[in-house]
């Protein structure tokens, strides 16, 4: 079996395209939101494909930074506000990253996506960074049965804030001015950095692979929270949620949720990704979230180093 790996730049990218058309995909591993990052935190895009009998069998998008003499290849950190990384296959392969070659001056880093068997993806003989996980709503359900599934706390305060009123609103209903002034205050609360408000254009005009949902709770004139959905034709992701930290408490959070969830399940996605769960370090986001399901699948965050790297990277720090 001739099996190998090699990086794939712009010229090829429909190659990556036909291959994630043809089977289970995210929406994080498109070119075109991948193309977006890209251009907002200064990278080289390109991805590792997985060559199987001169076929690709497998995809891992990839971002690289350059730190001195070294290069930082990112598949997915959060710190790029992506929300997942790592490889696609579309096969359970059960392949050694052993075999994957870096340049002498390369680390790479994956916040992997969750290990659903769907992804078919395994890592062997790397090094855990940390173990995440996150919650799952299989959206394969009628909506009655999904929110059926949830909480008895749950289902009653979306069952108040609808009888509260609450609106669930569209970008284009609220405007983007608007959206983006209540999602500059709610991060300076939490103490959170910005993008600028072009990267959330480029996100509404410039992709054609992936749908972006921006909703919004809204009472009477004020906005109450916000959530995006990320989603292909397979799997929807939330990300960028967020809420007046002193806000009424009448479950305009819950039903934005669930506003969200049959948005997903109209598009045809089989599952809807609450989007990391840290028990220890985020409590109460973690009990908001697995109201939803008890479904919870691991998440890893693993690196890889050249013997070379970690050479330069000492001798680096020696000379600063």
């Amino acid at each position: 079996m001739n099996r190998k790996i090699i990086r794939l730049y712009k010229n090829d990218f429909n190659k990556i395209d036909d291959f994630l058309s043809n089977n289970f995909s995210s929406p994080t591993h498109w070119q075109d939101w991948n193309n977006i990052v890209s251009k907002y935190y200064n990278t080289e895009f390109f991805y590792f494909a997985l060559i199987n009998d001169n076929k690709i069998t497998g995809i891992c998008p990839v971002h690289k930074t350059k730190n001195k003499y070294n290069y930082r290849l990112i598949s997915g950190p959060k710190g790029f506000n992506i929300p997942f990384g790592g490889w696609i296959f579309s096969e359970n392969v059960n392949f050694d990253f052993t075999n994957l070659k870096l340049n002498y001056n390369e680390s790479l880093e994956i916040f992997s996506l969750p290990l659903i068997k769907e992804f078919n993806a395994t890592y062997n003989e790397c090094k855990l960074l940390k173990l995440y996980q996150t919650a799952i709503i299989n959206l394969e359900k009628t909506e009655e049965e999904i929110l059926n599934s949830f909480s008895t706390g749950k289902k009653y305060k979306i069952r108040k804030a609808e009888k509260n009123e609450v609106e669930i609103l569209e970008i284009d209903e609220i405007g983007i001015d608007n959206y983006y002034k209540f999602y500059v205050e709610t991060n300076k609360q939490y103490g959170l950095e910005n993008l600028p408000k072009s990267f959330f254009l480029e996100l509404i005009n410039n992709v054609k692979n992936i749908k972006i949902d921006f909703l919004v709770a809204k009472k009477d004139s004020e906005i109450l929270g916000q959530l995006i959905l990320v989603s292909d034709k397979n799997y929807s992701i939330i990300w960028l949620g967020s809420r007046l930290e002193k806000g009424p408490n009448f479950g305009y959070f819950d039903l934005l949720h669930w506003e969200m969830i049959k948005k997903a399940k109209s598009y045809g996605c089989k599952y809807y990704d609450a989007c990391y769960l840290e028990k220890d370090r985020l409590p109460n986001i973690y009990k908001f979230k697995i109201g939803y399901t008890d479904n919870i699948y691991p998440v890893v965050n693993i690196i890889k180093k050249s013997a070379f790297y970690r050479v330069i990277n000492r001798v680096q720090k020696i000379i600063d």
